[in-house]
C-alpha cells in the first residue's frame, strides 16, 4: 500500500500518469486505476495520508468475486482415481 500512497502523493503534486508510472516502476494503466479510485472515493488528500494499510485496501481494492459454481468433491475424485482406467480427464 506504500506504492498507492506514493501514487496519490505524486498525483497531488501534479505529475502525469506516465511520469508517476516511471517513478513507481508500474504500468500507467495501474496508475490510472488507483487515481480513478481515489477520485471516485471522495476522500481528499489530507484525509488520505493518515489512513492505515487496511483502510486503503478497503478503499481501493474491490471485493474478490465469489466462485460461480461450487468446488468439486475432492474425496470422491481421489477415490475414483484409484480405480483402474479412470483419469482426471474422464472425471
Amino acid at each position: 500500500m506504500r506504492t498507492v500512497k506514493e501514487i496519490i502523493r505524486l498525483f497531488n503534486s501534479g505529475l502525469s500518469n506516465r511520469k508517476i508510472a516511471l517513478s513507481c516502476n508500474i504500468s500507467p494503466t495501474t496508475v490510472a486505476f488507483y487515481i480513478n479510485r481515489f477520485k471516485s472515493s471522495g476522500v481528499n488528500y489530507d484525509a488520505f495520508i493518515p489512513l492505515t494499510d487496511e483502510e486503503i485496501k478497503t478503499l481501493f481494492l474491490p471485493e474478490a468475486p465469489k466462485p460461480l459454481r461450487p468446488l468439486p468433491d475432492m474425496e470422491y475424485i481421489h477415490s475414483e482415481l484409484k480405480r483402474k482406467g479412470v483419469t482426471l480427464y474422464l472425471l
